[in-house]
């Protein structure tokens, strides 16, 4: 029997299933229309001219770059980027490394007291976040770093989930043969986690990557906190900043505003989305 034969049946569609499979489709399809259909109206409005900032319609009738003309004009637009990019790249490099440094400890190495430890450090987890506001606040203004990049980057360098998905991956894709022979050959634990697990981590550092560089990208609460001087502002406290009751002009320049926020978080998804689902794939198989 040909491979065929053999998985031809399997593949048999009946009218039934057909209509199934599209009604399926049309939910799925529906859903993402509905999701999607708010964010295509901020994209298309800040193409709108003046004129047309107040009608319901989705696309404009002309397309203009006004409302970007407008952006650069009203606010340091390229201040408040360099200042997200200078943080979400900061605190991207530290989580990376450190997360995955204490993943590989709890996940390779044996000491006293390691279950126990794990599990404390999962129990931060439960937590609200909130409780952590007034004591981190405290700690940073007594370090001087009020107004300073390492307010928003140090603090959450070696958060519990980044550590569990490091521990989960480097279970699943290191293997304790290869840091045996290593250790064999010579290596130290810096030369073998620099050279032999840090490139097995490929995936992992894409997800943590990802998810670091875009919860800091989209920060509104940190930078409202520890920063006071608008040199140091970031993106979502610059556009906060246009939503002051300025007259109608404001409205488009907060859509343009809004989609070049979104953008980098795009590109930097699209660019590494398989090895994100790959981290997550992995660190959801292991136990």
């Amino acid at each position: 029997m040909s491979g065929g034969e053999a998985w031809g049946p399997r593949y048999r569609t009946t009218p039934g299933a057909v209509a199934a499979r599209m009604l399926i489709y049309g939910v799925l399809l529906a859903g993402a229309a509905w999701t999607l259909y708010p964010y295509l109206w901020m994209v298309f409005t800040s193409f709108k001219p003046m004129a047309e900032l107040n009608n319901a319609y989705l696309l404009p009738r002309r397309f203009t770059w006004v409302q970007y003309r407008k952006l650069f004009e009203v606010a340091p637009m390229w201040l408040y980027f360099f200042n997200s990019i200078r943080v979400a790249a900061i605190g991207v490099v530290l989580r990376m490394l450190f997360c995955t440094m204490a993943g590989y400890a709890f996940a390779k190495h044996r000491f006293p007291g390691r279950g126990l430890l794990f599990i404390f450090v999962l129990a931060t987890m439960m937590l609200p976040a909130s409780l952590f506001v007034v004591p981190s606040f405290i700690i940073c203004s007594r370090l001087g770093w009020v107004n300073k990049v390492w307010a928003l980057t140090v603090p959450g360098a070696a958060d519990a989930f980044g550590i569990f998905l490091a521990r989960q991956f480097i279970l699943t894709a290191v293997p304790t043969e290869l840091l045996e022979a290593a250790k064999l050959d010579g290596g130290g634990e810096w030369s073998i986690f620099t050279r032999v697990v840090l490139p097995l981590c490929r995936p992992l550092l894409a997800a943590l990557g990802i998810i670091t560089f875009t919860y800091l990208w989209n920060d509104f609460f940190g930078p409202l906190i520890y920063f006071n001087k608008s040199e140091v502002f970031t993106l979502p406290i610059g556009l906060q900043n246009l939503s002051l009751p300025r007259g109608q002009l404001l409205q488009g320049v907060q859509m343009a505003g809004g989609f070049l926020v979104t953008l980098p978080m795009a590109i930097v998804f699209i660019a590494l989305q398989k090895q994100f689902i790959g981290s997550l794939t992995a660190a959801a198989l292991k136990g």
